[in-house]
């Protein structure tokens, strides 16, 4: 395992480059964002690849291995198809655009995968696990900004209501794989 790691330190800055380049071409393929915009986002990407470039491969391990094998009909493409559009999918990273209208409650799914966000459109969230208790109140953290980015581990089975009055998008990159 120690070996595998080290592995992964030499090829770390290659493949981050790799995913950058594939964000970029799914951001591109994007209708409705103007080329500006697409600029914008892979910056903001960057910087969270940049920020998981400094983290430890023992932290990213754990990142990667901390999600549980949750049954594929709790998969946010499966379990709620209306909020999550694929854009991109390959074996390293899956791209996804989602989108939940203000008042509207995605039903309980998974992300079994850590991820890079790109806020696209902020509005305030509730987030609740599978027996309904809130994990998250976005209100509670204090106002966030349309075009920051995020690191966000896997997610276990949860329900995320928009509690705001605008749209809530954002584009995901989740790493399907250990960066190396």
């Amino acid at each position: 395992m120690l070996k595998g790691i080290e592995v992964c330190q030499t090829a770390h800055s290659a493949h981050l480059q790799a995913i950058a380049h594939t964000v970029l071409q799914a951001c591109c393929n994007l209708p409705h964002l103007h080329e500006t915009r697409v600029h914008f986002c892979l910056a903001a990407v960057a910087e969270a690849l940049a920020k998981w470039a400094t983290m430890t491969n023992t932290q990213i391990l754990s990142d990667v291995l901390a999600g549980e094998v949750w049954p594929d009909e709790l998969d946010a493409l499966h379990a709620a198809p209306q909020y999550h559009t694929l854009l991109f999918e390959n074996e390293s990273v899956r791209v996804l655009d989602t989108t939940v209208p203000p008042g509207q409650t995605v039903p309980l799914h998974t992300h079994r995968w850590p991820a890079a966000l790109y806020m696209l459109s902020w509005s305030d969230f509730v987030r609740r696990d599978a027996e309904g208790s809130v994990m998250t109140d976005s209100r509670l953290a204090g106002k966030s900004a349309d075009g920051i980015a995020l690191w966000s581990g896997p997610l276990a089975p949860h329900t995320l209501e928009n509690v705001g009055e605008s749209k809530l998008q954002v584009i995901s990159v989740e790493f399907k794989t250990i960066p190396c």
